[in-house]
């Protein structure tokens, strides 16, 4: 008879064991299960947010908006992978086959974070999310992602260097940074002296204690510091000059229109030639000034007001050219001076300061020469045209 109850004891016991380890066993199956499951749905959201962040870098939020229909319908697929061919993807609403994809229509000037923290921008969120399955997993289990992502346009000027090629950053007298810089190529940094970058410093390519393979001279002969740890292979970002960003398309922003372009175009709306207030155009036997694009450039301004704050007089050597230097020497002090009180200008713009200038240079100079324009005395600066900063060219990047 104790036989019979041990046994019995024993049988419970051992059932009760096989329980919990089949159950152990499912809830472990399942746990993981749920891990690929979510990791799956991960992949969904991460091949919409690629093909999203490739056509605002490219195309600017227009084509995002246009694309919006054809981001949902994007999931993985055994083109992409054999290994997706038992796998089911659903919005979140029980649309298969389909991403949910959300577009807040507006625009915010904001603070960012992550990678640009400490600049603004003009920032419009896109919300992903996505349910992923195992068609012929037994427990039938979902994983769900939420993503948003940030697409931000960052006025140019929060950078103090920026270029759309390589960058090469040379100094034969001790130099101080002070900005952010930012190299959509390599960056050579190549001192004779001691050059310090105070903020931070990121380029798409390497950043380089060497000469440019095309500089012949021998290697930099100074040292750097940097104050926060410089970023290589950081983010593309853009200017938004149509679909082709080259250098070349790049530089159109700061040379004048062609004949017949206009103002309201795509490019004329990018040119600083029609952003400014005042145009200073100088030839070899004069220099003249016009008002901007804002009153088809209708108010000239008397030369003898003009010569107050511009001179042609001055020149110096550029030894790294072997070139004399005939500077555009313009004397912002005075400029300031000057348009808090002219009559021509200031009344064209209803009364205010002048706060933005272009200099067109048509000298012709001879071989040797090289133009430039030099400012200086810059202790009392114009006011600033806080409203019609939105105007000016910004960089297109995805922030996650």
């Amino acid at each position: 008879m104790l036989t019979l109850i041990l046994t019995a004891v024993a049988l419970v016991i051992l059932a009760g064991a096989m329980d919990w380890a089949a159950t152990s066993t499912r809830t472990t199956y399942r746990y993981d299960q749920y891990g690929r499951a979510v990791a799956a749905a991960e992949g969904d959201t991460e091949k919409v947010i690629a093909q999203v962040k490739n056509d605002f870098v490219n195309g600017g939020l227009a084509v995002v908006n246009a694309n919006l229909s054809s981001y949902s319908q994007l999931t993985p697929t055994p083109a992409d992978s054999a290994y997706w061919s038992d796998w089911e993807f659903n919005d979140a609403s029980g649309h298969t086959g389909r991403t949910f994809v959300q577009y807040q229509n507006a625009t915010n000037y904001m603070v960012l974070g992550s990678a640009y923290a400490g600049l603004k921008g003009f920032v419009t969120p896109i919300t992903v999310v996505s349910d992923a399955r195992q068609i012929n997993d037994p427990q039938n289990v979902v994983g769900a992602v939420y993503q948003q992502v940030q697409l931000a346009q960052i006025p140019i000027f929060q950078f103090l260097m920026y270029t759309t090629g390589d960058m090469e950053i040379s100094c034969g007298q001790p130099f101080y940074i002070t900005g952010r810089v930012h190299s959509n190529g390599e960056l050579y940094v190549e001192p004779d002296n001691l050059l310090t970058f105070e903020s931070s410093v990121d380029a798409v390519g390497d950043i380089l204690f060497q000469r440019d393979p095309l500089d012949t001279r021998g290697p930099p002969a100074g040292s750097v510091v940097y104050q926060i740890q410089p970023q290589s292979h950081s983010d593309v970002l853009n200017l938004p000059i149509g679909t082709n960003n080259t250098p070349s398309a790049v530089r159109e922003i700061i040379e004048p229109p062609p004949a017949g372009e206009s103002p309201a175009s795509p490019m004329g709306q990018l040119r600083y030639y029609n952003q400014v207030d005042m145009v200073l155009i100088v030839s070899n036997a004069s220099v003249t000034a016009e008002s901007g694009s804002f009153n088809n450039f209708a108010t000239a301004v008397p030369a003898d007001q003009v010569a107050l704050f511009v001179s042609t007089n001055s020149s110096f050597t550029d030894n790294r050219e072997s070139k004399v230097v005939q500077p555009v020497d313009v004397d912002i002090g005075a400029l300031t001076a000057w348009s808090a009180t002219n009559t021509t200008v200031r009344t064209a713009l209803g009364g205010r300061d002048v706060s933005s200038i272009y200099v067109l240079d048509r000298r012709n100079l001879g071989a040797g020469q090289l133009g430039a324009v030099r400012v200086e005395n810059g202790l009392q600066l114009p006011p600033p045209r806080t409203h019609r900063f939105h105007r000016r060219p910004a960089l297109r990047l995805g922030q996650l």
